[in-house]
């Protein structure tokens, strides 16, 4: 999926998946089928669960309060973002809301 198509969309965690957030705004991610795929997340890919868990903004939004917060050079931050989201698809965490 396109960049661009990645950033505008929704998503939410698909029903084969636990969330936890931490106390230090980590987040733990584990699917439970038998994949055995567990992730710990931290930094601004914590920021962005946090934001598809609550269900209430794109992920374009979710970097542009990132990039508010930051001294992080918007380029990357989209870069960065759209590449995690796209990883989270692929291994089957979120889908499209």
């Amino acid at each position: 999926m396109q960049q661009e198509n990645l950033l505008k969309n929704q998503y939410k965690f698909n029903t084969d998946v636990v969330s936890r957030k931490n106390q230090d705004g980590t987040f733990i991610l584990m699917k439970m089928d038998d994949s055995d795929k567990f992730y710990k997340i931290d930094g601004l890919a914590a920021n962005l669960v946090d934001k598809i868990q609550e269900g209430q903004t794109t992920v374009e939004q979710a970097v542009n309060e990132v990039h508010k917060e930051t001294s992080a050079p918007m380029d990357r931050l989209r870069d960065d973002s759209a590449n995690f989201v796209s990883k989270l698809i692929d291994s089957g965490f979120i889908v499209q809301a």
